[in-house]
């Protein structure tokens, strides 16, 4: 019976799989813009084929270097080495904070993308009153450890990082947030500063360290700090106060670190929903590891579902190779591969690389030894596996001590960075580099005894670069003596090296189900997002331009640009119709409408995101895909998948594909696939049930597969996509596997189980590594009256 049922999936199915017919969209064009997409067809009408696997990053020794100091008016180094002259040397730091904010000095950074704009935060600042040896300028103000607020538009860190500080009279906003809704008040005293913040939809939220207490002067009792979640509000200056994040001593997250994940970043489906997702990772002055907590960002200000219990989810370590969420911070678990006796980690960073599909974290290993400073580790996913830590900065290895930090020992055997002294200097006590200002209590924080530490790191996203095989991160980070914030480089070796020129990375979400919604398409070049010349998203079932939701977006700028939407013919020639973004206007077509109010595109570094409102037509009903591709000058990424989408239409009779879950994957595997069918007359109807995985709907080099429901068995076809044979086959349950050259389907973990019109089968699937690429799940599903519900996209997998 096994070769008959083949044979009939064969005449039934397989025989009408072929290539989808290349787009129509050719010929000359009037506009630009559309010559472009006609080019891109010509060159890809087949689905290219990409190496997603995440890279490993490498540090350069040697290119961690300052580059900058961003607070002040004047860099230190040149002012404290002339400052018996009158008026010292003054090299100009380009935001000149103490005169136009009375920012002299301050700690611990803070910084996020809100609106276009790098919203920065910093810790417990000085200004001019008491430190007349450090500026020219006259200003009475007392800062008594106060913070301040700032924002920029600095889109590269060459050009000097200029901050405009929201202000309150002739010095800085003090981030003083009110009292929490118990009326508990919010100190912000010596070191409590903030410690994240995060934009959602226009808001600005902080995360508040605070509860420090002080035992004497520059004597503080960490202990029991705690976080507190509050507002910023723009246009009026003023903060509210809300939830008690996390609390010492038994909480992981008194200084947490915020990042909000767009949808499907965290995968398909996403450890919590509805997406996006604020992920928060946990530091803190007593802990000895970080910690990872994620929670949906419409529940994110109150911390409750729509029930009343907590909405956010601990990591609670890995199970059968998937994270494990636990509704108790007491049941959260160390994230990275640290030695338990490890110092300390008090401060950390964290920003997505989407060129690289790679989360990348800074944090601080406390103290002034060798092994102490900057630290780098990545991931694939919040929750990891994490690199082993890189240390990328430290004082003495970096050439901090002395040329920008100051250096001080008081006896020979405190000189454990001999280099930062010029030759020939050994003689104790002695020091080397710009000496204050400091802060706190000048009898302790002496600025000629106290030496310099690195601590407090915040990455800036925007300035990432990724240009071939080099990634360059930028970075602010705290130097305590003087007390200041500079904007330092360190330098990665990308191995392998990420495609070069164009890329198409993502379409988020990458599933779902509905008539229409809000979907942000990214897209990167390794020279810049500038480079980019033509963006094209093609919606349909198969890679056709014909009777298609098919866009083009030419970028006018970071963020503005044009959209066009090709004709029902997909003819590139026209009629095609096009608005401007940002806008008001809308373009349509027989398949979709594309409205200005809800897109909108922002460009940063190597990325350009594109988010546009589209609503769906009713005649365009059924399982689409999303195709991407990017051009710049020199070439194209050819067409990339991305992402499945379900337009529902009205239910017929007979057989049905239902879906599949997760329905976007980036893995190897073993991945445990559950795909549902359906039949109207019950699950015992459908005969035959077929999945194919491939970039095409061609069963050659793909991994085609039949269940037949009867006997509960799995039957893959060979590389050669003949069902005629040979096969190999397996009954569900069972301990046995069945392989061809891109797939293994194990018995162990899959199954097969049908209730009322439902069948349900899920399967442990391998991938080969030479399968790597953008791959498309195809269903289908026939019934034993000869009915076919076709092929259906119902999923994507990435595979590395």
């Amino acid at each position: 019976m096994v070769p008959t049922v083949i044979n009939s999936l064969y005449r039934a199915g397989y025989a009408t799989m072929h290539p989808a017919p290349p787009s129509r969209i050719t010929g000359s064009l009037c506009h630009a813009a559309l010559l472009l997409i006609a080019a891109i067809v010509a060159i890809s009408p087949a689905v290219a084929q990409s190496v997603n696997q995440p890279p490993a990053l490498t540090f350069i020794p040697g290119s961690s270097v300052k580059l900058y100091q961003v607070n002040g008016d004047c860099e230190w180094p040149e002012w404290d080495a002339t400052i018996i002259n009158t008026p010292p040397a003054c090299k100009p730091t380009a935001s000149q904070t103490e005169t136009k904010a009375d920012v002299l000095g301050d700690d611990v950074p803070v910084a996020f993308e809100h609106n276009g704009e790098l919203i920065v935060t910093f810790g417990d600042t000085i200004g001019a009153a008491g430190y007349s040896p450090w500026t020219n300028a006259q200003n009475s103000f007392q800062w008594n450890s106060h913070d301040p607020i700032a924002r920029s538009t600095t889109a590269n860190a060459q050009d000097g990082l200029a901050l405009n500080f929201f202000l309150s009279g002739n010095h800085g906003l003090e981030v003083l947030p009110p009292p929490q809704p118990d009326g508990t008040p919010v100190a912000m005293g010596a070191d409590d500063v903030p410690s994240a913040g995060v934009s959602i939809n226009g808001q600005i939220y902080l995360g508040i360290t605070t509860g420090t207490v002080t035992v004497a002067m520059g004597d503080h009792d960490r202990s029991n700090d705690y976080s507190v979640l509050t507002t910023f509000d723009e246009t009026a200056g003023t903060f509210t106060s809300g939830r008690t994040i996390s609390a010492l001593p038994n909480g992981h997250f008194a200084r947490p670190t915020f990042y909000l994940a767009a949808p499907g970043v965290l995968g398909t489906p996403p450890p919590v929903s509805p997406e996006p997702v604020v992920v928060i990772f946990g530091a803190g002055p007593t802990a000895r590891n970080v910690y990872l907590s994620i929670i949906p960002s419409t529940e994110f200000w109150s911390g409750t579902d729509q029930n009343g219990n907590s909405a956010t989810r601990y990591f609670a370590g890995m199970s059968q190779g998937q994270p494990t969420w636990s509704s108790s911070e007491a049941n959260a678990v160390p994230l990275l591969p640290l030695d338990p006796s490890n110092p300390g980690i008090p401060y950390v960073s964290v920003l997505y690389s989407q060129p690289l599909a790679l989360w990348v974290m800074m944090f601080e290993s406390a103290g002034t030894t060798p092994s102490s400073g900057m630290y780098l580790t990545y991931a694939p996913q919040p929750w990891g596996p994490w690199s082993t830590p890189q240390l990328v900065f430290n004082a003495c290895r970096d050439k901090g001590f002395g040329n920008f930090m100051f250096y001080y020992y008081a006896s020979a055997d405190q000189n454990d960075c001999p280099g930062a002294m010029p030759a020939g200097v050994t003689s104790a006590p002695n020091s080397a580099g710009p000496a204050g200002p400091t802060a706190g209590d000048q009898t302790k924080n002496v600025p000629t005894t106290t030496r310099g530490i690195a601590y407090g790191p915040a990455l800036i996203e925007r300035f990432t670069i990724v240009s071939g095989h080099t990634l360059k991160l930028f970075y602010m980070m705290s130097t305590w003596n003087p007390y200041a914030v500079v904007l330092m480089e360190s330098d990665f070796t990308i191995t392998p090296a990420p495609s070069t020129g164009p890329a198409a990375t993502s379409a988020l979400p990458a599933s779902g189900s509905g008539t229409g919604g809000t979907f942000t398409f990214t897209f990167s070049d390794s020279g810049g997002f500038a480079s980019l010349t033509v963006l094209d998203i093609l919606i349909n079932s198969v890679l056709d331009g014909r009777k298609a939701c098919y866009v083009a977006f030419v970028p006018g700028g970071a963020s503005a640009g044009s959209v066009y939407l090709v004709d029902n013919a997909g003819d590139a020639g026209g009629p095609y119709a096009g608005m401007t973004l940002p806008g008001s206007q809308s373009v349509s077509n027989g398949q979709c409408t594309i409205s200005g109010a809800g897109s909108s595109v922002s460009s940063i570094g190597n990325a350009v995101t594109l988010t546009l409102a589209i609503t769906f037509a009713a005649g365009f009903a059924g399982n689409q895909v999303f195709y991407l591709s990017a051009q710049d000058a020199t070439g194209s990424s050819g067409w990339q998948v991305q992402g499945t989408w379900n337009v529902p239409g009205s239910p017929g009779n007979g057989p049905a594909v239902s879906g599949m879950s997760p329905a976007r994957t980036s893995s190897l595997g073993p991945t445990a696939y559950t795909f549902s069918f359906a039949d109207t007359k019950g699950w015992q109807d459908i005969s035959v049930a077929n999945i194919l995985i491939n970039g095409a709907i061609d069963g050659r080099h793909g991994c085609y597969l039949a269940l037949v429901p009867a006997s509960s068995s799995v039957l893959l076809v060979d590389d050669a996509g003949d069902a005629g044979g040979p096969y190999s086959g397996m009954v569900l349950p069972g301990s046995g596997s069945v392989s061809n050259g891109q797939c293994t389907i194990s018995g162990t973990g899959s199954s097969v189980t049908g209730t009322g019109n439902t069948l349900t089968l899920s399967l442990a699937i391998t991938f080969s590594q030479s399968f790597a690429g953008e791959q498309i799940f195809y269903l289908s599903a026939r019934n034993n009256s000869g009915q076919n519900s076709g092929w259906q996209a119902v999923g994507t997998v990435s595979v590395p």
